[in-house]
């Protein structure tokens, strides 16, 4: 099989594209940039082209692009997207639905919703583990890490300059709540239709005919769960600097005592060099992704770190907390495991060697590109 692999700065692609290959695929792959215009036509039309002039069957991508789903429809191609960004925004267009896609998402909540909606282009399939990370033997640098964005200025809700303040507190309450609520989204579920009416007076939501999603989701997924993430990751990390010293890999700073702010930090060997050289490594979910294991877990668990995550459901049908990771519920207990496991060094390494592990025996790329390749070329088949 041809494949034609659209490369947009993402994680990742070098795993994949490489697993494919040791498959037996005859894979290229071309760069794109990082947000495809779906009005530049001069790109639509070398990439038609290029697809006729070399027999490409496939085409790939990190994350779903519905301007690929109508080339590849157009051309009679396949077209495979793996996302691992939630919420996408594009997995709320009408192309979701070409029989010519195969989706695959790493949020099983998600993925039933499409399922249940009867679009069968969509499969569940958890992230992926790099295996073959060298041991740092430099030791510790560091006791509690934190590498992620605070959302201070990636969130929609402090664009909004003109909401009556009434309105903007019952939002900040909503997010209060669901910050204080682990392993349940409940957002959408606190925008009643009267609320969600009043809001639009003041925001203007409008993605044509070719979205689907409504108001209710995409506000609270694109506005309200991004500040919520904000919100829970400063209070997070100014809670635990009252204790410990904490070091903040991120494009963001906190100018908080105890806080280093380290900037950020290359993805790839030298991430996995902080992750292996910090005691605890924290990891926050952004509350949209309702059950799914985030990439940043199984960056950590795959550099042999010890993980300290948000409760998350999945988390248990593929790790044994406690054993291979370990899970916080609040606050509070955050702050008294980060206590704990830092006193039980014997402990925490065994978790963290457990964790990395449970990666190379049932999370690795070629264990993943395999389940998704196989579906495809069922589906291959049965065209045929």
């Amino acid at each position: 099989m041809k494949i034609l692999f659209l490369e947009w700065p993402c994680y990742g692609a070098e795993n994949w594209i490489r697993e494919l290959e040791n498959q037996g695929y005859e894979v290229t792959h071309m760069k794109v940039p990082h947000m495809l215009d779906e009005d530049d036509m001069v790109f639509q039309n070398r990439l038609v082209e290029r697809i006729k002039d070399k027999g490409y069957e496939l085409l790939c991508t990190f994350n779903f692009l519905p301007m690929l789903s109508i080339i590849a429809r157009n051309t009679n191609i396949r077209y495979l997207s793996w996302v691992y960004d939630s919420p996408l925004l594009t997995m709320y267009s009408v192309e979701v639905g070409s029989p010519n896609n195969y989706i695959f998402l790493f949020d099983r909540r998600q993925y039933e919703e499409f399922r249940d909606k009867g679009i069968q282009t969509v499969h569940y399939l958890p992230l992926a583990g790099v295996t073959g990370i060298e041991k740092d033997s430099t030791g510790y640098s560091s006791e509690v890490t934190f590498v992620g964005a605070l959302y201070q200025t990636y969130n929609l809700f402090d664009e909004i300059k003109y909401l009556p303040d009434r309105l903007k507190g019952y939002l900040e309450g909503i997010m209060e709540a669901q910050r204080r609520v682990y392993g349940y989204y409940m957002l959408p579920e606190l925008l009643s239709e009267e609320l969600l009416g009043e809001i639009l007076k003041y925001i203007k939501m409008d993605l044509g005919d070719q979205y689907w999603a409504s108001y209710r989701d995409i506000f609270a997924s694109q506005f309200l769960a991004k500040k919520t993430a904000n919100l829970e990751r400063e209070s997070m990390l100014r809670y635990l600097a009252q204790y410990f010293r904490i070091y903040l890999y991120s494009n963001e700073r906190l100018e908080v005592p105890n806080i280093i702010n380290c900037g950020t930090v290359p993805y790839g060997a030298e991430m996995y060099k902080v992750f292996q050289r910090s005691k605890i490594n924290i990891n926050s979910t952004l509350r949209c992704i309702q059950t799914g294991i985030n990439l940043r877990t199984m960056d950590i668990l795959s550099a042999g770190g010890f993980c300290l995550t948000n409760y998350q459901e999945e988390l248990s049908s593929h790790f044994v907390i406690g054993k291979e990771l370990e899970v916080y519920e609040s606050e509070l207990d955050l702050l008294e495991k980060t206590a704990y496991y830092l006193e039980h060094e014997e402990e925490r390494e065994e978790i963290a060697r457990n964790g990395k592990k449970r990666i190379e025996e049932s999370h690795t790329y070629p264990m993943r590109v395999k389940e998704m390749m196989d579906i495809v070329c069922r589906g291959f088949a049965k065209s045929n």
